[in-house]
């Protein structure tokens, strides 16, 4: 067993989103929940949620390049081969699990480039959350 730990934002009113990555899951099924701690030491634990893991070649329709990464000047370009036209979605998330950006766009067919930039961003590791027409996500560490 093994426990990630991360840092809260502190007090906040709006959701905030944390995520955290089991670099070596078990075959099959895996349970996992979250501990909040407050400030005071008192703490409580999200439900158990559980995720089967199989080791098998990908389904995934679509497949990403992120480049370059790290990304330089804060711009980077996302490439992907898609076998259908379709609605895709990128998500980017902070190191605290804040969204700190959306997007949406139709894919064409065959090869695809969208460049992206963040200037107004600070430096540090971010989270890509890519979305296909087909609801298959994949998931990118990009760093800026």
């Amino acid at each position: 067993m093994s426990c990630l730990k991360k840092p809260g934002a502190g007090i906040s009113t709006v959701n905030l989103y944390y995520f955290g990555f089991d670099s070596k899951p078990y075959e099959g099924v895996s349970y996992y929940r979250l501990k909040q701690t407050d400030y005071d030491g008192k703490y409580e634990y999200s439900d158990v949620e559980s995720v089967n893991f199989e080791y098998t070649t990908s389904n995934v329709d679509t497949k990403y390049k992120i480049h370059p990464n790290p990304a330089i000047n804060h711009e980077f370009a996302l490439s992907y081969e898609s076998s259908s036209i379709g609605q895709m979605e990128l998500k980017l998330f902070n190191s605290v699990g804040q969204l700190v950006y959306q997007t949406d766009w139709v894919s064409e067919k065959g090869m695809n480039q969208r460049e992206f930039s963040f200037p107004e961003l600070s430096e540090g590791l971010y989270m890509i959350e890519l979305k296909n027409a087909n609801d298959e996500y994949q998931t990118y560490k990009i760093q800026f």
